[in-house]
Order: structure tokens, then C-alpha cells, then sequence
């Protein structure tokens, strides 16, 4: 009896000495999981521009402007590729590696993978058909609702515009209102038929009051110094230089809503337009005054971007509205990270303002920021 005692004793201990040699283990594998994980997306991050995908490639190599790369894909596989790359949503639960998520991210020296997702604070529809936040550094997307949905995009139309007379004239070169500029929908700019401005000037009035008559001007320029040429062509290649295959154009202003883009792609636009010097200290001035060289008539331009200045993060951006694209708007912030940006866009909010500011401060407390 004692024998038979004395085995299940033994069996016992066996068992109890299985069960924990299994949680050893599971333990071991699952840390060594969740290291491995860190190291990979830290490669990730740090190779992410020498990626052999021949789509990615193409378009790397076919546009890089001032330094940037555009990185943010040019199809739907590169995004999401990058978009769940970017989703720490494996990062081990905090029993396993820390006490909490930004024990764990100082304990291991994570700063590369920052703004790491704070999962406590929950996902905001925001008021408008698509929207976007995009964690430029690495063009990780912060923010996502409907951002491959094509739409009207109205006046932010604009950028492109702007991008396509600076890489055909020097900014000092002179535009001449004609009538037919002036007919154009709208009068915020109130030019007067015959008054010139250099490209430099009329920038002001493009970007800031949004003025039609301006987006025609350029476009008259450009057709009568380049014969036979077409300034939407222009338009519409640059567009495919950038890997944007959901943006079209018609027109130079946005009146016509056969405009169209993507939240994703308008993102691009935006910074692209950031990186230019000129276009970055115009969409960065809350007015301008100016007069025309030729009839010392005074203009004064406002930038309709309300944002500007009244909230301290707010960089730059660009307005636009029909009926048919609703309330728009796309802006470039600085993040909570120094010297670090984020692009926002909205298409058709109910409140494109009240919606840019919402898209930031959710960014800003979705996520953790500092090591």
C-alpha cells in the first residue's frame, strides 16, 4: 500500500514539474517573441526606403522631392503592407515585458517606433466622409477612415496647380490678368483686367483667398508661352510622376467636380507642396498685401485656413468646397515629436475646421509620444 502511496506521490510531482517546465517555456517563446518583433520593426523602420518592391521602386525613383521620398505607396498592397507593419498591435501584453506600455517602450529602447498606439484611448469617427493623419517622418498612417475613396476635391485642386507653374516659371516672372480670368466663379481676389503680378504674387492670391481667377491666369500663361501645350496635361502628369493614379484633373481651380483624389493622395500632394521653400512660406502667411506692378492697385489677401494662428501647432494648409466635394481641408502640424510633422485631410466635413482639430488632438492623445 505504501508503494502504490509512494508512486502517486511520484506521479504527482511529475506532473506538477510538466506543467511548470510548459509555462517555462511558453514564457521563454513568448519573450523571445515579443523581442524579436521589436527588432524587426525597428529594421523595418530603418530599411523601409531599400524595400526590392518593384511597384515601390518605380516610384521612388521616379520622383524624389527635396529629400523626400514619396513613400506613402502607390497602391493599395504598399499601404496596407506599411499600414499593418505600422499597427503595433502585437506588442506583448505588459505582465510579460513591463508594468505598462511606456515602461515597456523605455525599458527596450523603442524611440524608432514612436508614436506607438495608446489602445486605452478609443478610435473617433470623425464628422467627415474620409479623413486621414499621416506621421510623416516614417509616413505612417496615425489615422485612416475611407482614405482610398475617390472624390471631388475642389480648391485643394490648388496644389497642384502651384507645383506645375513653379516647375515651368521663375517666380519673378509676370502674369497678366486678362478678362477672361476675371469671369471665372468667384472675386475674392477683386483683380482688375489688365493689372500684372509676378508668379511669386499671384501665388498669394492662389493659395491663400483660393481665387479662381488666379488658377486661370496661370493656366492662360502657361498655354500662350508653351503653344499646343495643355495646362491640365501638366497637371495630370505630375500627378502620375507621383504615383497618384486616383487624382485627376479638369480644370486649374477645382470649379469642375471631375477634380478628384483620395484622402491618401491629397496627403502627398499636400507635403510635397511643404517642401517646396516658396509654397511653404506662402500657405504659411495669415495675409498678404500686395500691389500690381503695372496700375499700383492695392490688394490685400487673407488666407481662408482659420486655423492658422489661432492654433499653435498648425503650420500650413489649403481649403476647398464645392457642393458636390462638401467642406475640405488638408494641413500640415507639427507633432508632439520635435521637428516632426503630421498631414491631416478631411473630404466632405460637416465642419472642416472643428474636424482638422479633432483629427490632431485624437492623434495626440491616441498615441504615445515621448520615451
Amino acid at each position: 500500500m505504501n508503494k502504490i502511496h509512494f508512486r502517486k506521490f511520484k506521479y504527482k510531482i511529475q506532473d506538477f514539474s510538466k506543467k511548470e517546465r510548459f509555462k517555462f517555456i511558453l514564457n521563454s517563446i513568448l519573450a523571445i517573441t515579443a523581442v524579436a518583433m521589436i527588432v524587426t520593426m525597428a529594421n523595418w523602420q530603418n530599411n523601409s526606403s531599400k524595400t526590392t518592391d518593384t511597384t515601390t521602386v518605380r516610384v521612388v525613383k521616379s520622383v524624389t522631392e527635396g529629400g523626400f521620398e514619396v513613400g506613402l505607396g502607390s497602391d493599395r498592397e504598399s499601404f496596407l503592407e506599411k499600414y499593418q507593419a505600422s499597427s503595433l498591435n502585437f506588442l506583448p501584453q505588459a505582465n510579460i515585458a513591463s508594468s505598462s506600455l511606456s515602461g515597456f517602450i523605455n525599458n527596450n529602447s523603442t524611440s524608432a517606433l514612436l508614436p506607438v498606439r495608446n489602445w486605452q484611448v478609443q478610435f473617433k469617427d470623425i464628422d467627415a466622409t474620409t479623413a486621414l493623419v499621416v506621421y510623416m517622418p516614417n509616413q505612417r498612417v496615425l489615422y485612416g477612415k475611407n482614405v482610398f475613396e475617390q472624390r471631388s476635391i475642389a480648391s485643394l485642386t490648388k496644389l497642384m496647380t502651384a507645383l506645375v507653374v513653379l516647375d515651368n516659371f521663375d517666380p519673378q516672372d509676370v502674369i497678366t490678368i486678362s478678362q477672361e480670368a476675371i469671369r471665372q466663379e468667384g472675386d475674392s481676389a477683386r483683380f482688375v483686367a489688365g493689372e500684372q503680378f509676378t508668379v511669386n504674387q499671384l501665388l498669394y492670391a492662389l493659395l491663400l483667398e483660393s481665387s479662381n481667377d488666379a488658377a486661370y491666369a496661370f493656366l492662360e500663361h502657361y498655354e500662350k508661352t508653351n503653344p499646343g501645350a495643355i495646362f491640365t496635361d501638366a497637371m495630370n502628369q505630375r500627378a502620375l510622376d507621383m504615383g497618384l493614379d486616383g487624382t485627376f484633373f479638369v480644370d486649374s481651380s477645382g470649379l469642375d467636380d471631375n477634380n478628384v483624389s483620395t484622402s491618401y493622395e491629397v496627403a502627398q500632394l499636400l507635403y510635397i507642396a511643404f517642401k517646396n521653400d516658396l509654397l511653404r512660406q506662402v500657405m504659411s502667411e495669415a495675409s498678404y498685401t500686395v500691389r500690381s506692378s503695372n496700375r499700383d492697385i492695392a490688394h490685400f489677401w487673407v488666407n481662408l485656413n482659420s486655423l492658422l494662428g489661432n492654433q499653435e501647432d498648425i503650420i500650413l494648409g489649403k481649403t476647398g468646397f464645392t457642393t458636390a466635394a462638401g467642406p475640405s481641408m488638408t494641413a500640415v502640424a507639427n507633432s508632439p515629436i520635435q521637428n516632426n510633422f503630421m498631414v491631416t485631410v478631411v473630404l466632405d466635413a460637416q465642419d472642416r475646421i472643428e474636424a482638422t482639430k479633432e483629427l490632431i488632438e485624437w492623434t495626440k492623445g491616441a498615441y504615445i509620444w515621448d520615451e
